[in-house]
């Protein structure tokens, strides 16, 4: 699939959390390459809540303050939480994660970055129309056809 600096990528918490925990990661390092310009982050409030909860009971100490100055730094599309009935739609699948998928297919993201295998293989598994992929694997597989992937990684 062909990735530039229209390319949507949606985070799930798992990868804001790690983004906050971990600041010289992959995940980190790829909500720079969003705010940047490169490609354009989407979440929504849900994943949002749900990233900030985490970090409160399970960060490492000071990733609070990174999460706050990665939300307000970011250039986030926030996508309308969508409709129950929508969630519904994915929940025998997806469970506890079915706001997620829901919201991410709803903002017509291309792709959805998390550190959950097990929501990444569900999704793969799915045959739905967005490719689930780890930080680490939509640099190592996706990032190196941007059109502007010399400039990203200078």
């Amino acid at each position: 699939m062909p990735v530039d600096r229209t390319s949507l990528v949606f985070f799930d918490a798992s990868s804001l959390f790690l983004a906050a925990n971990t600041p010289l990661g992959g995940s980190a390092f790829l909500i720079e390459v969003c705010v940047r310009g490169y490609l354009r982050a989407v979440v929504s409030p849900d994943v949002l809540l749900e990233a900030e909860r985490n970090i409160v009971d399970k960060g490492r100490p000071g990733a609070f303050r990174r999460y706050r100055e990665l939300v307000a730094s970011t250039p986030f599309l926030v996508t309308s939480a969508p409709p129950e009935q929508v969630v519904r739609q994915y929940e025998a699948v997806f469970r506890e994660d079915a706001h997620v998928i829901a919201a991410a297919l709803g903002s017509q993201s291309a792709f959805l970055i998390t550190v959950d295998q097990r929501f990444e293989r569900r999704i793969r598994a799915s045959g739905l129309s967005i490719t689930a992929l780890s930080p680490r694997e939509f640099l190592q597989a996706v990032l190196p056809d941007h059109p502007d992937y010399a400039e990203i990684r200078s």
